[in-house]
Formats: C-alpha cells, sequence, structure tokens
C-alpha cells in the first residue's frame, strides 16, 4: 500500500502514542497503532516513566520496546520522569515533548494525530500525562 499523503503539506502522515509507562501504549491503542503501520503511518511513541513501581523497570522497559516494535512503531522514546509522580511534573512533561515534537519528527513526516492517555482516568500518572 502507497504512504499515506497529508492534503495540504505532501507529507507522510505521523501519529504521536504517549504513555506514562511501559505497557500503557500497547495496551491502550496497540491495535489502532499495528492498523496504522500497515498503511505506512509513521508512529513515534513516548514513555514518560520506566514504570518502576510497577515491577522490575529493566524488564518492563525492554518488553515495552520489544511489543512496540512488533506493533509498528518507527521511534520509541523512553523519558525517566518519576513513577506514581508524573503530577508534580507536568511542566517538566510539556517541555520534553516540544523538544521531541521540534527535533525528533523527521522532515517529510506531519503529525496529524495523538494518542495518550484519558482524563478521567483513576491512575494519577494517566490524568498527569493527560494534562501534558
Amino acid at each position: 500500500m502507497k504512504s499515506k499523503k497529508t492534503i495540504f503539506s505532501g507529507k507522510k502522515t505521523g501519529v504521536l502514542a504517549i504513555g506514562a509507562h511501559p505497557d500503557d501504549i500497547e495496551l491502550g491503542c496497540g491495535a489502532t497503532l499495528s492498523s496504522l503501520a500497515h498503511n505506512d503511518v509513521y508512529i513515534l511513541s513516548v514513555i514518560m516513566t520506566s514504570g518502576g513501581c510497577g515491577g522490575n523497570a529493566i524488564v518492563r522497559y525492554e518488553e515495552s520496546r520489544e511489543a512496540l516494535k512488533i506493533l509498528g512503531c518507527n521511534e520509541i522514546i523512553n523519558l525517566d520522569f518519576n513513577d506514581t509522580k508524573l503530577y508534580l511534573q507536568i511542566k517538566e512533561m510539556i517541555d520534553s515533548l516540544e523538544r521531541i515534537l521540534a527535533t525528533e519528527i523527521p522532515s517529510d513526516v506531519e503529525i496529524m494525530r495523538v494518542y495518550t492517555m484519558h482524563n478521567a482516568d483513576r491512575h494519577q500518572d494517566h490524568v498527569a500525562v493527560y494534562q501534558a
């Protein structure tokens, strides 16, 4: 299948997926990302924490990266914000996301959609990522 193009820019369509912890993106929108990848949409995934409070951070990191690669993510960025404390780091998360958007998106890609956490989620980190 040919590359999807945006109507106005002629650039390849891209999406940004943002999760609080390893496994949030895979569980939250993995099937959608896989479908988009099969349609040649560029996918950038950003994970805000190591998820160390929910298990072994190294194992979670490796499992998440492997799963996101299988789903078709083109780039995976793992940040190291404090797990369970993201509500204290919203400005820093915004700064990081702005830097990523400015420096990590290929010049031939236009991000057309963002997938992220829900604002009514019970987990405080998920709500903080939504807010950022």
